[in-house]
């Protein structure tokens, strides 16, 4: 798969942004270098309609409560009450904003870290 097919299928089935495709690509090695543009390139791309995926429909960059509201407002319009989802939505939100790439977190994303700081604690449970 090329690295843009790759940002493509990560932005619409993951909501990923541009820069957290390039940042986990670089991080998980899957593409060499050579393979990889620019955050600025991809956007740049997106401008000029080579690729799949619309202007509008890419995030803002702003602080990061304001993006995690962001985040959520891809599920949840703004002005909608949330009672009108079940427990069952909104944990499939989460699940799905708790799953993307985060620059501030390396590319991680905060499942991940989760996971790491969990199995942290684990091993060093029965050394005490």
């Amino acid at each position: 798969m090329s690295f843009i097919r790759y940002v493509e299928q990560k932005f619409k089935e993951e909501h990923w942004s541009l820069d957290a495709c390039v940042g986990k690509a670089l991080e998980s090695g899957e593409f060499s270098r050579e393979e990889i543009v620019c955050t600025r390139t991809l956007y740049n791309y997106v401008d000029a309609g080579l690729m799949k995926i619309a202007n509008i429909k890419l995030p803002d960059e702003k602080g990061t409560n304001e993006c995690h509201n962001k985040m959520l407002r891809r599920f949840i319009p703004k002005g909608r009450s949330m009672v009108k989802y079940s427990q069952e939505d909104i944990d499939y939100f989460a699940d799905i904003i708790n799953g993307l790439p985060r620059k501030i977190l390396g590319y991680k994303t905060p499942d991940e870290l989760f996971d790491q700081e969990l199995d942290l604690i684990y091993s060093t449970d029965g050394a005490a």
